[in-house]
């Protein structure tokens, strides 16, 4: 009985990392490292805006389907985090 409990255990942690790794690709935000994320998130509320799916294209951040005021677009950050184009979307 003590036998199956530990491995049970062991089984459980390590599990763990999968779990945190799929959260973090679920987020949308995986690509990006911490300074970026936080870069990213002040350039989003200086933008009025907020959610949305976070992907990569090259040196560029986009951010799909984020919501501004009462609209959604899409946007398209530089590698500086300024906002290189925003299409709304439909």
């Amino acid at each position: 009985m003590k036998r199956i409990l530990m491995t049970a255990m062991a089984v459980s942690l390590m599990a763990t990392p999968a779990f945190a790794n799929q959260a973090k690709e679920i987020d949308g935000r995986a690509q990006l490292s911490e300074e970026q994320n936080t870069k990213l998130t002040v350039a989003m509320k200086d933008a009025g805006c907020e959610g949305g799916k976070v992907t990569t294209e090259g040196k560029n951040v986009v951010v799909k389907n984020t919501t501004c005021g009462e609209s959604t677009y899409d946007l398209m950050f530089d590698s500086n985090f300024g906002v290189s184009s925003k299409t709304e979307v439909n």
